[in-house]
């Protein structure tokens, strides 16, 4: 602070603590942090963005989705997906990266969407035993109306859960039907087709990689 005089000039001059300090509060005494406090808060520090691409390309996770889920802030849903629910690493991304991104550019939220609720839906279909494919069908509907309940969202997206063994038995009729109305006789063709005629009601009550592998046998 500088003191004027009547002559034009002025000098430097320290306010002494009190009201007519600019800034009072700053003569307020410093407040000691407890170490632990400190601790905690260092814990809680969120980690480098290069340290969370490099657990990304160790997950196996596309480079192409990076972008999107750091500018999103999505990689702490992903962890505990891939932590806490074990989902696969790669589905985990796809989903996140490539299908949540789709049905955001896509579908109108009816409320605002929180994407900490995708974990709900994560746990909620490991709580039921339905394999976590279904959450690709079932995230346009969920995305619509996010206060719905994820067993209405399973009724308007019409699952039913099946054992696995009811959907196996069908691999056998489809075959035969293959052999009687397919216009290419081949494996290829033939997988193709049986997979499009089960897949809907072989999503979410068995891994569709088994039931390839079941038509191949």
């Amino acid at each position: 602070t500088r003191k004027s005089f009547i002559d034009g000039t002025t000098i430097f001059e320290r306010v002494l603590p009190g009201a007519d300090r600019m800034y009072p509060d700053t003569d307020s005494a410093p407040i000691p942090l407890d170490s632990d406090y400190i601790e905690r808060i260092q814990q809680n520090l969120p980690e480098d963005i290069i340290d969370r691409i490099n657990q990304m390309k160790e997950w196996g996770i596309p480079q192409s989705v990076y972008t999107y889920l750091l500018r999103k802030n999505l990689y702490p849903l992903l962890s505990r997906l891939i932590r806490e629910l074990d989902v696969p690493p790669t589905m985990a991304g796809k989903f996140l990266g490539q299908k949540l991104k789709h049905t955001e550019g896509h579908y109108q939220s009816a409320d605002r969407f929180d994407f900490k609720t995708i974990f709900d839906m994560f746990a909620f279909l490991k709580e039921q035993d339905i394999k976590f494919e279904l959450a690709f069908d079932m995230i346009a509907e969920f995305y619509s109306h996010p206060k719905m309940d994820f067993q209405s969202v399973l009724d308007s997206i019409r699952f039913k859960k099946l054992p696995a063994d009811a959907i196996l038995d069908q691999i056998h009729f489809y075959q035969t039907k293959f052999v009687n109305i397919g216009r290419k006789q081949d494996n290829k063709t033939r997988k193709l087709w049986i997979m499009g005629q089960l897949r809907k009601a072989a999503t979410g009550n068995i891994d569709l990689s088994e039931l390839a592998s079941k038509i191949n046998a």
